[in-house]
């Protein structure tokens, strides 16, 4: 897919869940523009002035932030800034905070996941059989397996309003993998859907 260019201000614009991978911003003014939730993974923001933008668990993974205007709440807000160029020229680092997020046939599954329902095991990959992957044992069934996280010190409470958050993967002839934060009673307070894909199978 090709890069989308744009090169204006945009003060107060809304891209809130936006798709918007490789999109290049050139010396635009985002002053005050919501991206939350947004996937802006690959884009380039060289020398744009972001003072106040929101971030809140926007992708910026691979993103350029080159002579930007971003401060360190704004990149803790945000859900990835794995391999982003940050302002001072360093690599962001992305926080693993996903317990046996890559499979690992060492470790058993139900040390981390919790199967809410279907049957899903850990297996070596047909591909390559030093590598290790989650097997749905039925496609019909589906799965469902989830993983609560602490999130204190890792995003800023002021983005992310509660520290106890679940994970959950719904696996069937696609995966979808949803965040949701909850309060202590168990409410859901905010959720949002991280990634979704389908799977051919033969």
């Amino acid at each position: 897919m090709g890069s989308t260019f744009l090169e204006n201000i945009f003060g107060r614009s809304h891209f809130d869940h936006a798709k918007m991978a490789n999109t290049i911003f050139v010396q635009c003014d985002c002053d005050m523009v919501d991206f939350t939730g947004a996937n802006l993974k690959g884009s380039s923001f060289h020398d744009a002035t972001l003072s106040n933008a929101n971030f809140s668990l926007a992708n910026l993974q691979n993103a350029d932030l080159t002579n930007t205007t971003i401060s360190d709440i704004q990149l803790q807000s945000a859900l990835s800034i794995r391999n982003a160029i940050l302002p001072d020229g360093t690599l962001g680092q992305g926080r693993n905070i996903v317990k046996n997020g890559v499979a690992n046939c060492d470790i058993s599954l139900a040390d981390h996941w919790k199967v809410q329902n279907g049957n899903i095991t850990v297996m070596p990959s047909k591909e390559d059989r030093s590598e290790c992957q989650f097997t749905l044992q039925s496609i019909p069934t589906g799965a469902i397996m989830s993983q609560q996280m602490d999130l204190l010190d890792i995003w800023d409470s002021s983005f992310w309003t509660s520290s106890n958050v679940e994970l959950q993967a719904h696996m069937s002839s696609g995966v979808s993998m949803m965040l949701s934060a909850k309060d202590s009673n168990g409410r859901v307070l905010n959720k949002y859907i991280t990634s979704q894909f389908k799977y051919n199978f033969h």
